[in-house]
């Protein structure tokens, strides 16, 4: 639901979201894992990427109001919060 959300900002704000696995795969600061069979070490790795992302969305958040508008402050702080409730869960379970 996030990425539907996200694309749509993108088109509010005239831009156009890539949409491929691959321009995704090859624009992104999460590197892909493959061959993981323990759930331990998936939710580490699902941890590391919620490291990503937070620090992408809070340095979104924090950008001057002549760059972000008001609608994309507000949705990045939602996610946020979302998002530090899911690894706070995550590292729970881990411990």
């Amino acid at each position: 639901m996030q990425i539907d959300e996200i694309a749509e900002l993108i088109l509010t704000l005239e831009g156009t979201p890539i949409h491929s696995y691959t321009d995704n795969v090859k624009n992104s600061l999460i590197a892909e894992k493959t061959n993981i069979t323990d759930g331990n070490t998936a939710l580490e790795y699902i941890l590391d990427g919620y490291k990503t992302i937070i620090m992408l969305q809070r340095e979104i958040s924090n950008m001057p109001g002549d760059i972000a508008d008001e609608g994309t402050v507000s949705q990045m702080s939602d996610y946020i919060t979302l998002q530090e409730k899911e690894a706070w869960m995550y590292r729970s379970y881990l411990a």
